[in-house]
C-alpha cells in the first residue's frame, strides 16, 4: 500500500518514450532537461504543465507486452483506491493537490463525470476554488478565454478525460488527496488560496560545463528496496552487462565532441557510452542494488552497417542503442534476452560543450521498462511517470519531474515488477562487490587555469564532489600536502576558485600573503572556474 498517497486509477499515454496514434495531432515534446538560464529553455517551455494530453483509448504504447489501450495499468493489483477520494476534511485542511493540464485537448464529458454546475466569468483559480467549496466536486473543465467553468463530480477512481476538443484550450484538473506528508522530504509546501498546495524545491540544472560526480543530478535521498534479491543483504550488487549499438549520428556527435568526452573521463568511442550508462548505473545501484556495465560496442558506418552486426551475446542483459534523434522506447521485462531498446535519442553535449543530463534521465526511464515496469501514473510522479511533469511540483519555480524511482518510499510499485519478476529470476546477472570510492589525486594548477583543464592535461577529470568538500583549515592543509605544497597560513577567503593557494609574489600587494591557502566557499565553486592570476587552484583529479 502507499505510505504517502492514496491511489487514483489514471493512465495517460506517453510523451518522451512513446509513439502516438496516427489520428492524434503531433504531440508536444517535453524534454527532461532543465536549464541554467531562462533563455536556454526552449524545448521544455513548450507546455510545462502538460500531463493529460493524449487519449488513452486511442494512443497505444509501442512497448512489447504493453497492456491493451482500454486497460488501466496499476503498479500493484493491491493498489486499490478507496471509494471516498475526496473526504470533507481533506478539502478543509487543503490535504490535496490539483493534478492536470493547461490547454488540454481532452476534458471530462457528462458520461464520465456529472456536471454539478456550469459557471461563467471564472478564471482557473476561481474555478478551482468553486470546486473546492462544492460538495461532491472532484474535477473542473475551465476555459481561460471564455471564462467558462464546469464543476464535475466524477466516479471513483477519477477516469482519464476523453471528451475531445478539436481546438483544445481547456484547463482540465482534478483533486487528489494526500494521506501522509504533503510533499517530498526537503521540499517547501505552498498552500494555495484556491485550496490545495504546491511543492517547491531548488532548480534542477540539466546543462553544465562542469564535470560532476555520477550522482549529482539524481534526487537526494534515494530510497532503496532493501530486499530486492537475497544477496543484497550481504552488500553484493547484481551486475548486468549490456551490448551497445551506436548509430552513425551518435558516432558523429562523439567525433565532434571528443575533447568534451575526454574531459568527462571517456577518452575513446568504446568508452563513450559510459557517460550515460555510468550515471544511470549509480541510480540503479543506490535504489535496487543493480550495476550496469558496458559490454561489446557496435558502431554504425556511413552505409548504415553495424560492426559487429549483433553485439549481443549470451550472458548479456540486452542491447542499448544510442542515437541523437528519435523517441526513446523499450520492450517491457526483457532481461537476458536478445532484445533492443532505443535508450536515448538526444545529443550528449550542447554545441558549446555543456553536458546535457536529459539523455541520462531518458536512459534510466527506458531501463526501467526493460527491467519490467510500465509507466507509473502521475499521482506517483517518479522517473517512470508518463509525462514527467507533476503539475504540483516546482523546481526553482518551474514545473519539474522527480529524478528517482520510489520518491514516496513506496516499494509496492517496483518490488514485484523489478525485483521478484525480473532481477531475482535473471540468469544473466553476476554478483559483484560494490565499487570502492574513487580517491582523487590533488594537483596545483597553473595561475589562471581551471581545474577542468589542469586535470585534463594529466589525462584525468576534475572531481566536483571532492572540490566542494574542502571547507576547513585542516582539510586544505591536507590536500595541499598531497599536491606537494605547504600552506604558509590558512584563511577562509571565499572565491569562485577555492580551494587555492596565492602563489604570486604580489599577493596582498607586497607578497605578504604569498603561500596563503584559501578554503572559503561562496557557493559558486566549479571545476570550470579559473583564477584571477594571483592564485593557483588546488584540483582533485580522478
Amino acid at each position: 500500500m502507499l505510505h504517502r498517497m492514496t491511489v487514483v486509477s489514471l493512465l495517460v499515454a506517453s510523451s518522451s518514450a512513446f509513439y502516438f496514434d496516427k489520428n492524434d495531432p503531433l504531440p508536444f515534446r517535453l524534454g527532461t532537461d532543465q536549464c541554467e538560464s531562462q533563455d536556454q529553455c526552449q524545448e521544455t517551455q513548450a507546455d510545462p504543465n502538460s500531463l493529460l494530453q493524449m487519449n488513452v483509448r486511442t494512443s497505444v504504447a509501442v512497448h512489447e507486452n504493453a497492456s491493451p489501450p482500454d486497460e488501466t495499468v496499476h503498479d500493484d493489483l493491491k493498489d486499490v483506491p478507496p471509494l471516498d477520494e475526496m473526504p470533507a476534511d481533506a478539502k478543509a485542511n487543503s490535504n490535496y493537490i490539483w493534478i492536470g493540464v493547461r490547454g488540454s485537448e481532452y476534458t471530462w464529458g457528462d458520461w464520465q463525470c456529472a456536471l454539478l454546475e456550469d459557471l461563467s466569468n471564472k478564471d482557473l483559480s476561481q474555478c478551482k476554488a468553486a470546486c473546492a467549496a462544492k460538495s461532491g466536486c472532484h474535477a473542473i473543465n475551465a476555459n481561460p478565454t471564455t471564462k467558462k467553468c464546469e464543476l464535475r463530480g466524477c466516479a471513483q477512481p477519477v477516469p482519464t478525460p476523453d471528451n475531445r476538443h478539436q481546438l483544445g484550450g481547456y484547463d482540465a484538473y482534478f483533486m487528489h488527496v494526500m494521506t501522509g506528508k504533503l510533499c517530498y522530504d526537503g521540499e517547501r509546501v505552498e498552500m494555495l488560496t484556491e485550496g490545495g498546495h504546491l511543492c517547491h524545491t531548488d532548480a534542477q540544472i540539466g546543462h553544465s560545463m562542469s564535470v560532476h560526480p555520477r550522482g549529482y543530478q539524481w534526487d537526494s535521498p534515494l530510497p532503496s528496496i532493501a530486499d530486492c534479491f537475497p544477496e543484497q543483504g550481504s552488500g553484493k550488487l547484481k551486475s548486468f552487462t549490456w551490448a551497445i549499438k551506436l548509430t552513425k549520428a551518435w558516432v558523429n556527435h562523439y567525433n565532434d565532441h571528443k575533447d568534451d568526452f575526454a574531459r568527462h573521463g571517456y577518452k575513446t568511442l568504446q568508452e563513450a557510452p559510459g557517460i550515460l550508462l555510468d550515471k544511470a548505473s549509480y541510480l540503479f545501484e543506490q535504489q535496487f542494488g543493480v550495476q550496469l556495465i558496458i559490454g561489446t560496442v557496435s558502431e554504425m558506418d556511413e552505409h548504415g552497417t553495424y560492426t559487429p552486426a549483433n553485439p549481443w551475446q549470451s550472458g548479456y542483459a540486452g542491447t542499448i542503442r544510442l542515437d541523437t534523434t528519435n523517441r526513446a522506447n523499450s520492450p517491457v521485462g526483457s532481461l537476458c534476452r536478445n532484445a533492443e531498446m532505443l535508450g536515448a535519442g538526444a545529443k550528449v553535449f550542447e554545441s558549446d560543450g555543456r553536458f546535457r543530463f536529459g539523455p541520462v534521465v531518458t536512459l534510466a526511464h527506458e531501463l526501467g521498462h526493460y527491467f519490467g515496469t510500465h509507466h507509473t501514473p502521475m499521482y506517483k510522479p517518479d522517473i517512470m511517470v508518463v509525462d514527467g511533469r507533476p503539475s504540483y511540483r516546482r523546481c526553482g519555480g518551474r514545473s519539474c519531474m522527480y529524478h528517482s524511482f520510489l520518491p514516496w518510499d513506496d516499494t509496492t510499485s517496483y518490488h514485484k515488477t523489478f525485483c521478484v519478476d525480473n532481477i531475482q529470476k535473471a540468469t544473466c546477472a553476476t554478483l559483484v562487490d560494490p565499487p570502492g570510492p574513487t580517491v582523487p589525486t590533488w594537483i596545483l594548477a597553473q595561475p589562471r587555469a581551471t581545474c577542468s583543464s589542469a586535470c585534463a592535461a594529466t589525462g584525468k577529470t576534475c572531481d566536483e564532489s571532492w572540490l566542494q568538500a574542502v571547507g576547513s583549515a585542516s582539510e586544505i592543509t591536507r590536500v595541499a600536502g598531497i599536491a606537494g605544497q605547504n600552506c604558509k597560513n590558512t584563511v577562509a577567503w571565499a572565491y569562485d576558485f577555492s580551494p587555492s593557494i596565492c602563489t604570486s609574489s604580489d599577493c596582498c600587494g607586497n607578497g605578504a600573503c604569498t603561500g596563503y591557502c584559501a578554503f572559503g566557499n561562496n557557493g559558486k565553486r566549479s571545476c570550470a572556474t579559473g583564477t584571477s592570476g594571483h592564485h593557483s587552484r588546488l584540483c582533485p583529479c580522478s
